[in-house]
């Protein structure tokens, strides 16, 4: 969505022929390649607009698969801050055992418009300012998402909803984190950045078996 037109032409001539010429070169060469792109922009908006060829969006366009921003994608945020967090944990060798209520409640109000990028760069920010040994709360979020947080925060409703959002989303984090290690418990808890007896007493007290 971002290319020159020229380089539009010059892609477009490569896909129609099977040639490209290396720099330098006076003789085009034949290849055989399979081509994959991606874009976060509407091609088809942008060949309206003149912007894009539209003969190359249709040349590229041959088998399309959208991926939905993350706020459109319900748990899967969720998911997905769990794994970033004990990934990054690993990475950074801390240990944080997983997230306060109130942490997960403003990241699933967030919209997230950077998307899964955002996401992680939160979690990133949230494992170095978080002390070892506890839980990521939400003060340690950037403002564009304790701002939010301190708007909804009045909702009459949130503490109810709260409590069964936070355990659902454990209970979805933890299987999914069993499923992964093929029920090794301490894969499992090393994934969540947990230790084995924190994943057994949130797992006993979620009514989870291991």
């Amino acid at each position: 969505g971002e290319m020159p037109a020229a380089m539009q032409a010059k892609l477009l001539r490569v896909l129609q022929d099977g040639e490209v010429r290396r720099v330098g070169a006076s003789k085009a060469i034949r290849v055989d390649v399979r081509v994959i792109s991606a874009t976060h922009r509407d091609l088809r908006v942008q060949a309206e607009q003149g912007l894009f060829r539209a003969d190359l969006m249709y040349r590229l366009n041959a088998v399309s698969v959208k991926l939905p921003p993350l706020r459109e994608r319900g748990d899967d945020g969720t998911l997905l801050a769990h794994f970033l967090l004990a990934r990054t944990c690993k990475r950074y060798r801390k240990r944080l055992p997983g997230f306060t209520p109130e942490a997960l409640w403003a990241l699933t109000r967030h919209d997230f418009p950077g998307n899964v990028r955002e996401l992680e760069n939160e979690v990133v920010r949230a494992v170095a300012l978080s002390q070892e040994g506890e839980p990521v709360a939400t003060e340690v979020f950037s403002e564009a998402i304790t701002q939010r947080q301190s708007g909804q925060r009045t909702l009459p409703s949130a503490p109810t909803a709260l409590a069964d959002i936070v355990a659902n989303a454990e209970r979805q984090a933890i299987e999914h984190a069993l499923f992964r290690s093929g029920g090794n418990v301490s894969q499992a808890a090393r994934d969540l950045g947990l230790t084995r007896p924190g994943l057994y007493k949130v797992m006993e007290r979620l009514g989870l078996r291991g």
